[in-house]
Order: structure tokens, then C-alpha cells, then sequence
């Protein structure tokens, strides 16, 4: 879990999808 407003990221090793999780969920974020 990463708290809010903290800089983050990741480096995938192989193909593979992202999902990002957001509680309270974001409205900006909803497809």
C-alpha cells in the first residue's frame, strides 16, 4: 500500500498488465 500523494513507480521484468487500486476510488480514473 502506498499513502496518498507519495511518488511511486514499478519496473515490469515482462509483459503483463498494471491495475491500479484507489480507495475511495477516483472518478477521474473511471473508464
Amino acid at each position: 500500500i502506498v499513502p496518498s500523494n507519495l511518488v511511486h513507480g514499478v519496473k515490469a521484468l515482462e509483459a503483463g498488465r498494471l491495475v491500479d487500486s484507489f480507495t475511495p476510488h477516483r472518478a477521474d480514473f473511471i473508464d
